[in-house]
């Protein structure tokens, strides 16, 4: 992953107190990153940074849209996003450890010489947790009018009905259950 400047602050400049950064994340933005799919996505994260005297606080506001196959039907659905986050990142030069209780803190080290904050991967790992777990046509109970039916009437050829169908290999390990049965009633 390159650092891309778009995606940068330059605190140091910057007075004490809260100030408003908008970020615009694309396609454009995952084709930096390696290993991924470029997602075809329009999306504002609105960013609130508190500047203290050794601490940035961090507040993200993800709102937007992804372009994204249907898990059901594959038929391309704009699936909103939402998601809030946030981060610490404490100046110190010393090696710093999180004591107990801080686990759940998203917090980051940082030496107080750093003037720039790249927030472009904090930004990709917060856009990528906004993902809902299952991307789909929206429905009430199952397969709803907007899912492409073709695509789900073929799939449902291959379901197998249980209760009808009966692998062979478990008729022959039936056989032999019964033939080891015989058996012990006969000793």
């Amino acid at each position: 992953m390159k650092y891309l400047r778009e995606y940068e602050i330059a605190h140091q400049g910057l007075r004490l107190g809260k100030h408003l950064f908008d970020f615009k994340i694309n396609k454009t933005f995952f084709e930096n990153f390696e290993d991924v799919e470029p997602r075809d996505c329009d999306m504002v994260v609105a960013v609130e940074m508190d500047k203290r005297e050794n601490l940035l606080e961090f507040n993200f506001a993800i709102n937007g849209i992804v372009r994204t196959p249907c898990d059901r039907c594959l038929k391309e659905i704009n699936l909103p996003l939402a998601g809030e986050y946030r981060l610490f990142i404490k100046f110190n030069d010393q090696l710093a450890t999180l004591t107990e209780g801080d686990e759940d803190i998203d917090m980051v080290f940082l030496p107080k010489s750093e003037t720039v904050i790249h927030l472009e991967a904090y930004l990709y790992e917060f856009v990528v947790l906004s993902f809902p777990y299952k991307a789909a046509c929206p429905f009430n109970e199952g397969p709803s009018e907007n899912c492409d039916m073709n695509v789900i009437n073929e799939l449902n050829k291959y379901l197998i009905d249980e209760d009808t169908a009966t692998d062979p290999r478990w008729e022959a390990l039936k056989s032999l259950k019964v033939a080891v049965d015989v058996t012990k009633k006969t000793d």
